[in-house]
């Protein structure tokens, strides 16, 4: 399997990158009488900026943008942007720690976000995360938003 390999910055691995897309709908307004159809081109820039220190652990940034133009109707046209960052701590006792958190913006704003966990993996030792309180619970206690 091919690995990009980024382009180095000192200690800091960057990943350009850039995607492009024509998408054609039949109803871009979707509605049920009336259809309208229209082309779309979407150019989606962005940056990954990867940071390995101490042997184990890793910082990672990462932002991209999503210009879509519309051929008829122009006033559709949009743009969206997204930054999310992790950092991740790996000890050698099997505690590992992660950190992660976005923000996005534009026509598909879902606003900031941010995760935590602590994983304790050792044999016969059960497994356990900090929840959104950050308290510290067993994984079958710990309920997604959707359970709760």
């Amino acid at each position: 399997m091919l690995q990009p390999k980024g382009v180095r910055a000192g200690p800091v691995t960057l990943h350009p990158f850039l995607g492009l897309a024509q998408t054609f709908s039949d109803n871009t307004f979707a509605t049920k009488k009336d259809r309208k159809s229209d082309t779309v081109t979407t150019i989606a820039p962005g940056l990954q900026a990867y940071y390995p220190f101490l042997d184990q652990h890793f910082a990672l940034v990462d932002y991209r943008a999503a210009q879509r133009f519309n051929y008829r109707f122009s006033q559709n046209n949009a743009l969206s942007q997204e930054a999310l960052g992790r950092l991740s701590l790996s000890f050698p006792v099997g505690l590992k720690v992660n950190f992660q958190g976005g923000h996005t913006e534009g026509f598909d704003a879902r606003g900031s976000e941010e995760d935590y966990n602590c994983r304790i993996r050792q044999p016969g030792i059960p497994i356990f995360y900090l929840d959104r309180r950050n308290i510290l619970v067993p994984e079958q206690e710990l309920k997604s938003d959707f359970e709760r």
